[in-house]
Parts: structure tokens; C-alpha cells; sequence
């Protein structure tokens, strides 16, 4: 979404049994963006390459469950 007019600059719709991963190399990178991912998603790997990679920022939630290691 483009907070200084309101409009989304992407929309991609799918199935519900389509995994989130499957767009992910069709999210256009906009510089200065942030990204706000659904605590389900919890790819990092892709998140990383796709986003931090690139100079953008990503937030996601943690879900109660998750094993992660802060290095």
C-alpha cells in the first residue's frame, strides 16, 4: 500500500491452500518500503534474500512455538 495516496502498488490473490512463498519472488521491491508479513509466514529464508537483501525491512510476528536462535 501507498500511504501517501492509499492505494495498493500490489495485490496478488490465490487460493487458500496457495502457500505464501509461491508469491514471493513476484512482490516488487520498493525502495524505503516496509513489509508486514502474516505471523504464518515464516520462510526467513526467503524473507531475507527477498527483502533485507535488497535494503528493505520486513516485520513479521512470532508464533508461541517458534525455536529461533538470536546470533
Amino acid at each position: 500500500m501507498d500511504l501517501k495516496g492509499s492505494i495498493p502498488i500490489f495485490i496478488h490473490l490465490t487460493e487458500a491452500s496457495i502457500h505464501d512463498s509461491k508469491v514471493m519472488d513476484e512482490i516488487p521491491v520498493v525502495a524505503n518500503a516496509y513489509y508486514l508479513m502474516d505471523k504464518g509466514y515464516v520462510k526467513f529464508d526467503s524473507l531475507y534474500k527477498h527483502f533485507h537483501q535488497n535494503h528493505e525491512w520486513f516485520f513479521t510476528r512470532a508464533k508461541d512455538n517458534m525455536l529461533y536462535i538470536v546470533t
